[in-house]
């Protein structure tokens, strides 16, 4: 079972697997977490509570798990795992992989870890057209991690500008 509680409505999420995890709870999760991700585009924070983590009812669990990650972690703006299991000192390392800036707290640490969460909201992505763009030339500077709502709206100018000017992408 996977208990889920809002720090934060449709920002800020909390879950806490107890014992093994099996394959339908990661449809509950969805039922909470997809809408607000459709809402918002993404969670702001997801602490995940793993003290009480007793590992996967099975294998299907555990594959379903992993979809779950891949499927999700992309629209999370960062993420806090609270636990003392010597496994989770390795979850930052996953961090390159996804993007997404995770950090490990012991279980003394919650309140830090929702602090991290809660009180430091993640800068969002920037998309600025630099002023010595000219006719299909752009420069561009980009700060923060562009997520697919970002890149849509970048794409979305940049092809406009490419239409009126008669450019295309470097590339095509």
């Amino acid at each position: 079972m996977i208990s889920i509680e809002w720090l934060r409505e449709d920002a800020v999420l909390a879950i806490r697997p107890q014992g093994p995890v099996e394959e339908t709870d990661f449809a509950s999760v969805a039922s909470v977490v997809d809408p607000a991700i459709s809402r918002h585009g993404r969670l702001e924070g997801l602490l995940v509570d793993a003290r009480g983590f007793a590992g996967w009812d099975d294998t299907r669990a555990l594959l379903t798990h992993m979809r779950f990650v891949d499927a999700h972690v992309a629209n999370v703006a960062r993420i806090a795992v609270v636990g003392d299991q010597w496994w989770l000192r390795a979850a930052p390392a996953m961090e390159p992989f996804h993007g997404t800036p995770i950090r490990h707290f012991a279980a003394a640490e919650e309140a830090a870890a929702k602090s991290w969460l809660l009180e430091n909201p993640p800068v969002p992505a920037t998309v600025t057209i630099l002023p010595e763009s000219e006719g299909a030339l752009v420069g561009v500077h980009i700060t923060g991690r562009l997520r697919d709502a970002d890149y849509k709206k970048f794409q979305t100018e940049i092809m406009a500008r490419l239409a009126v000017h008669g450019g295309r992408l470097v590339g095509e």
